[in-house]
Parts: structure tokens; sequence; C-alpha cells
């Protein structure tokens, strides 16, 4: 017999070798499907409306000033302004074609992080990131907005998918220098984008900077570190020469962060605890909040933070680089980019700010990360039988995304999604804000000043009629300093609305109180400043103003314009009192009992307004309306002599002889000075 032949023992494929294996097969198929439903979602969930924080509208304010040549961007990141110009400078000021834009770049986006995680890790997790990304329920609603997240989402995929594949082509040592000129200018313009987009991405620089000495591409290094000087030597000269503007334009921005509270400047600048406690909560706020809602794990709606969750966040990010850093190293790179980046922004983010557009552009790379390091774990020998236990965790991870923004697209009733103008979306203050806005740039003339709250939203509604002047705080509650800067600012007519502190909820006398405080500065010394033009809505009214600093008026219009001083301060005693005792003296009692009832409205406890209209029922011969009127004085101020007196003559006139007497005797023991004695026999 011959010799027998050496069995070879055939390994088994693991679920995750079949997995990988149909995925690269069907790579197609799966990016064009997370593609497909990138774009499915972001227009069922689309919204033509500006949102309510006002960024938005800034963004395609300083587009459309950039596109005129009327003034270069400033404060925010000035790459999407610019980016938005080029299609205002062809179509004008289209929000919708400006948002579709935004559906693009998203859409973009998604084709991008599977390539990314392609190139980082393998089919596989490209697979599940894409898919979770392009059905993620903040993702595809910030896909239809004009924040700069879409653009800056889009370049951030670009710029790492550029990166890890020049970073493989660096790693060639029989490269020339001539060959790496183009591939770091590249990265270079890339990286500075992102800093122009959202400056605290400036980090960006440093990350390339770190991965490249990490390397030893110090080559690299040099001609990436000449290139991102010269491109922005040539930005800071075309700011210059062109726009006259020799600030770096992020100085002004960096002060505010820097202080304890961007709307209270006198409390100063954050000291070193001051930014470690800033950074804490912040940590706690969208790595425990924010990035577990986008996950799946929590209510969409859900307000909870959990230290225990955030330290078991950072725990993890340990564990994953140390699980990473042999086999995925380029992962492990891609942990200290996030660690950058969302490190600045924890630094530099007011707590108080709560945006989760804010944290939600690194969801993608967050989550990439820990499927890599599961990926990982569960590829060594002895988990290998257990690889059913992450999948079955990205299934269901999946499931609770798809549910969530699911239940959102079925929950959006808005039929009006593809139309500009309509407002649908808004609540019925932010609705009658924008039509009283809307109203006034199509009918006040070209050189008004209209002060309100939100100048570039109002812009917007306004279709681009440029007459809106912000105001965010109250600088001053001096009213001779106020009434001198609305006249240096040439302010002419006011929009007041009740815009509610929470958006979510109506709560009475709970508003956004800068433009109404600042008016009734100005009314403390001029009452009769503002006179109503046109009022807004049927509940949570926006009203229209016209200013009128003049030294004199007549009677009439300085009494018609206390109304308005009413709507602002309905408890302003002032004019109340005044508009009464004038219309009483007209012996227009009718007019004088409806004032009274509106202004008791807003001041229930007041008895100098039973009081008055007691007095006007009494003048028209309504003695049992004035009795009940001049009772419920007595209820609020019960030593009132004179509202006894009243009460007695009261029932005097209705023949109730015995209760008039008591009432005489009641205002005679608390000191009137009258003669009761008529009354007493």
């Amino acid at each position: 017999m011959g010799r027998a032949k050496k069995m070879t023992k055939v390994e088994t494929p693991s679920l995750f070798s079949k997995i990988e294996s149909f995925l690269e097969k069907n790579k197609t198929i799966v990016l064009l499907l997370s593609m497909a439903l990138a774009a499915l979602f972001s227009l069922l969930l689309f919204n033509s409306d500006v949102s309510v924080g006002g960024d938005d509208s800034t963004y395609i304010h300083a587009g459309y000033n950039f596109a005129k040549g009327i003034s270069f961007p400033g404060w925010q990141g000035p790459f999407y302004p610019i980016f938005l110009s080029l299609f205002i400078a062809i179509f004008g000021v289209k929000v919708l074609l400006l948002k579709f834009l935004s559906v693009i770049c998203f859409v973009l986006t998604i084709f991008f992080i599977y390539k990314v995680f392609v190139k980082i890790a393998n089919y596989t997790i490209a697979s599940f990131v894409s898919i979770i990304s392009a059905t993620s329920l903040l993702l595809n609603t910030y896909a239809s907005s004009t924040y700069s997240e879409p653009l800056f989402f889009l370049l951030q995929f670009v710029f790492l998918f550029l990166f890890f594949k020049y970073l493989d082509q660096l790693q060639d040592k029989k490269r020339s220098i001539k060959s790496l000129l183009v591939p770091m200018l590249v990265i270079a313009l890339f990286s500075y984008m992102l800093f122009l987009t959202r400056s605290v991405a400036g980090v960006s620089i440093l990350f390339i900077l770190l991965v490249l000495l990490f390397e030893k591409q110090y080559i690299g290094m040099g001609l990436y570190s000449i290139y991102i000087a010269i491109i922005h030597f040539l930005f800071s000269t075309f700011k210059k020469v062109v726009w006259g503007v020799s600030a770096a334009g992020f100085e002004t921005q960096f002060n505010v962060l820097m202080q304890k509270n961007a709307y209270r400047p006198n409390e100063g600048t954050e000291d070193l605890m001051g930014l470690i406690h800033r950074f804490w909560e912040n940590a706690e706020i969208y790595l425990s909040k924010h990035i577990m809602r986008m996950s799946g794990f929590l209510p969409f709606d859900s307000s909870t933070t959990s230290t225990t969750t955030t330290i078991l966040f950072f725990i993890a990010v340990v564990i994953c680089a140390i699980l990473l850093w042999r086999k995925y190293k380029r992962a492990n790179y891609l942990i200290i980019y996030i660690a950058l980046m969302i490190g600045a922004t924890f630094v530099l983010l007011q707590t108080h700010w709560d945006q989760d557009r804010l944290i939600m552009i690194y969801f993608p790379i967050i989550s990439g990360i820990i499927a890599i390091a599961l990926y990982r774990l569960f590829s060594f020998p002895l988990l290998k039988k257990l690889q059913f236990i992450p999948i079955a965790f990205a299934v269901l991870q999946f499931i609770l995304i798809f549910v969530q923004t699911t239940k959102a697209v079925i929950n959006y009733d808005n039929p009006y999604r593809f139309k500009e103008g309509t407002y649908y979306t808004y609540t019925p203050d932010w609705q009658n804000y924008m039509l009283a806005s809307r109203w006034a740039g199509e009918n006040l003339p070209d050189s008004s000043v209209v002060l309100c709250r939100k100048a570039d939203m109002s812009w917007i509604a306004a279709e681009g009629n440029d007459i809106f002047a912000g105001i965010t705080r109250v600088s001053t509650y001096n009213s001779d300093t106020m009434i001198t800067m609305l006249k240096e600012r040439k302010v002419n007519y006011v929009i007041l609305a009740n815009l509610r502190l929470n958006p979510q909820v109506k709560i009475k006398g709970k508003t956004i109180t800068t433009v109404r405080n600042t008016l009734m500065i100005v009314n403390n010394k001029l009452p009769g400043a503002f006179s109503l033009v046109k009022e807004f809505g049927k509940d949570e009214k926006a009203y229209l103003f016209k200013v009128d600093f003049s030294d004199s008026m007549s009677t009439e219009t300085y009494m018609n314009n206390l109304d308005a001083a009413l709507i602002i301060n309905p408890k302003n005693q002032y004019a109340s009192s005044t508009k009464v005792n004038y219309l009483m003296q007209r012996q227009e009692y009718e007019k004088a009992i409806s004032f009274i009832n509106f202004v008791i409205a807003n001041n229930p406890n007041d008895y100098s307004l039973y009081f008055s209209k007691g007095v006007c029922h009494f003048y028209q011969s309504k003695f049992r309306e004035a009795l009940t009127d001049f009772d419920t004085a007595i209820k609020y101020k019960k030593d009132d002599a004179q509202s006894w007196y009243n009460k007695a003559i009261c029932h005097y006139n209705l023949n109730e002889r015995d209760q008039a007497k008591q009432a005489a005797f009641e205002a005679q023991r608390l000191g009137f000075q009258g003669n009761v004695l008529w009354l007493l026999n």
C-alpha cells in the first residue's frame, strides 16, 4: 500500500467572513441603496421654512451680500455663505433651491462615508455606517436646512477620504517630492475649507501634522505647512485687497465663545477651571444625550443626560484605541481626528446652546470607530463563535434608527414641504412674526429701518427687502441712551412679537422680551412714542409699530399712541390711567369701559381700574353694574373710603337705603372727607 495522504483541515469561514464576502460582491448595490435611503428620507422630511434659530437665514443673507459685493461674510465661517453666493448670484434668493443643495450634499456625503470606511476597515463596517447614517432622523432633518452642517459634512468626509488615500501613497519611499506636490496641495485646500466652514475645524490642520509626524513623513509635513501658509496668505490678501477686511474673521467670535455667557458679557471671561467645567458639561450634553438619541437608544425627544454614560463613553474610546492600534491603524488616526474635533467643540461651545446639529456631523465617525473595535474584538479566535452578538447589535441599532425616522416621516404632516412662504411648520408666534415681516417688506418704504428680533429671518420673509435691524440683547436701561441709540440706527418701525421662550410650549408671560423691554424703556421717557400700524394673528400676536420721537404731537394722537404703550406693557399704569381719564372727560363711557376691560385682563388686581369702570357705569345710570364694580374695587382695597362712598350712592339710587347707610357709615369711618350725613339719615 502506498503512503497515506496527509489530511488538511479546512477552516470553516466565520460569520464575519461570510458577511464581508457577500457585501463585497454587492458593494455597488449597498452603496446605491444607502444613497437612495438618504435621498428618500431627506425629501420626505424636507422643510421649506428657515429655522427659528436664525443662523441659517444669516448664512443666506451673508451669501447674498457677498454675491452683490456688499460685504464679506463675517462672524460665522465664511466658506458656506461664499458657496451659497455662487447660486444666489445666478438664481437669486431661492430658499428651496438652496435647501435642495443641502440634500445633494447629504447624499454625496453618504457616498464618501462608505468610501472612507472601506479604505480604513472593510465592506461590512462601511455598509453599516453608511446605512445608519442614511436613515438617521437627525441627519435627514438637517439635510434640507441651510445651516453649514450639510456642506461641512460633505467636506469632512471628502477630506478624510483623500487624506487616507494619499497617506497610502506617501508611504511609497520611491515617490519623489514632485509627486507629492499635488496630493499635499489637495489636502491643504480641503483642510483649509473645513476651517473656513467651521472655525473649530482649525484643529484638522493639527491632525494632519500629527499623523504625518507619526508616519515620519517629514517632507509631506513641510509641503503641507507651506501650502497652508500660502493659502492663508492668499485668502487674507484677497479679503484685504478686494473687501478691505484685514482681520482674520474669527476674533470676535472667539472672544464671545470665551465669555462665561455669550449674552451677558459683563459676567466676564472663562478661566481655566471654567473651561474644564464647560468641557465636561458639554460632554454630558452631547455624548450621553444627543449621541444616544441619534443612535436610537434614547427617545428622540429625550432631555436626559448621564454622568455614568459619559464616563463609559470615554472608557470605550480608550478601549477602541487599544484594540485598533495595530490591526486598524487608520481607524486610530480617525480616533485622533474625532478627539481633536470634539474636544475643541466642547471647550468652545457655551453649554446653554445645547444644539444637536453641532455633534451630529461626527455621528458616523463615532459609530464607525465603535463598529470597527467590535469587529476586531470578535475576530479573536476565542470569540469567533460569538460573532452573531455584534451582528445582532448592529441589526438592532439599525431597526431602532429606522423606526425612529419612519415614525417621524409618518407624523410629519406638511403638505407644503416644497413650497416657500407658508410658514406651516412654525408655531403661531413665529408664523405671526414672519407674516409681520413679509407685510413690512411689501408695504413699507425702502428707506424704512424696522427693529426686530431676527433680522435675517425677517429679510427672508420680505424676499430680500433689506430694511430690518436686529436686536439680540438690551444694552442699556437708560431711556435717554436707548432713544439716542435707536435714533442713531434710524429706526422708524418696530416688530414686536410674542415669541416663546420654549419654542414647543406656550406659557403665558414666558416670551422673549428683548424687543418689548427696549420699547418699555423708551416709553418710560416718551409714553406716546409708538403707534400701532397693524397686528397679525389671533393668538400670540405680532405687532408692527411706527416710531415717533417728536417732542410735540396732538392730544388725540398721543392718546391713541397710549394704546400701543399698553400693548407693549399691559401693566403700564400711567398709560392706562391717562387714557381712561381722557375718555371719561370726553364722556365716552362705552369706549372707556371697553378699554378698562382690556387693561383689567392684564391687571386683574388693580382696584383703580374697577373704580373707574364703576364711575363710567354710574354716569350711564347703570347703578347695579356700578355697584358690582365698586364692590370689586373694595375687594382689592378694603380701606378705600371713596369706593365705599360710591357704593353707598349706588345703593341709594337702587332704593336700597339700609345698604346705603351701612356703606356710608364705613366711608365715614375710613375718613371720607365729603358729606355723608344725607345718606345716614
